[in-house]
């Protein structure tokens, strides 16, 4: 497992031994899990003062008792959703920035061979590393992660929880088992940090799994073009129009 500037770029290795940063808290089925889960997250957990003050996006839309319980599931802590109308990038365009060129100095990126030894473990210890060394979180190791918070039949719009990583959680494995993936070592998440100006996927390729951090998003090169394009798909909802627009407009000011 390695930890690099730009995937071609060897930096250091990191040992799994050499810091505990996994525990498993569950034991047993996933039903069960999840139900104690719900249970150590307090649902109905918070919600922020001015959620929903678009009336086609209110309480009644969100998700808010099962996003907790699936993130709790994985060691993240639901807080409460991040105000509807903030100055974020939609999830879905957190992903698509990590196949931009970044300036030097912006991107991290951690990978794991898999099949391997305790390879699961070893992705973990590098989200952990390049999340506190690249920005996603501080010390109160606090981020975004999506949830979805409005179903149709034509679109599911996603947005932003605010969560806290608590001491003990399994991102690659158990979170992305019931939320943050396809399943269990098969991860595929997006995390921003509270600032809004780092993101974090966490990706599957052919023989690997691991995470990619990009800092400085609004500036990018080629990301607000790419926004633009996502605004005038024909898929895109109302929300993630909105959104995107009021983030290009306080960037471009």
């Amino acid at each position: 497992m390695y930890i690099t500037t730009a995937p071609q770029s060897y930096i250091r290795d990191h040992r799994a031994e050499s810091r505990p940063l996994l525990q498993y808290p569950f034991s047993g089925s996933l039903r069960n899990a999840v139900r104690r889960a719900t249970i150590d997250a307090g649902v109905g957990v918070r919600l922020p003062c001015r959620i929903g003050s678009r009336s086609e996006y209110g309480r009644s839309a969100l998700v808010t008792g099962d996003a907790a319980t699936r993130l709790a599931f994985g060691g993240l802590r639901f807080l409460e959703y991040a105000d509807l109308e903030c100055l974020l990038i939609i999830p879905r365009l957190a992903r698509r920035v990590m196949a931009l060129p970044t300036p030097p100095g912006h991107r991290l990126w951690s990978a794991v061979d898999t099949p391997s030894d305790d390879y699961i473990a070893k992705a973990n210890e590098g989200w952990f590393d390049i999340s506190s060394q690249g920005g996603l979180f501080g010390e109160d190791r606090e981020f975004y992660v999506p949830v979805p918070i409005r179903r149709t039949s034509e679109n599911e719009d996603y947005w932003w929880a605010h969560v806290h990583l608590e001491d003990e959680w399994d991102v690659m494995g158990r979170g992305s088992e019931a939320i943050l993936g396809i399943a269990s070592g098969r991860p595929a998440f997006a995390m921003l940090s509270l600032s809004g100006d780092t993101a974090v996927s966490g990706d599957v390729w052919e023989a690997q799994i691991g995470s990619v951090l990009v800092s400085g998003i609004r500036d990018v090169r080629g990301f607000r073009e790419a926004c633009r394009k996502e605004m005038e798909r024909p898929k895109t909802s109302v929300f993630n129009r909105d959104a995107i627009g009021r983030w290009l407009k306080s960037v471009e000011e």
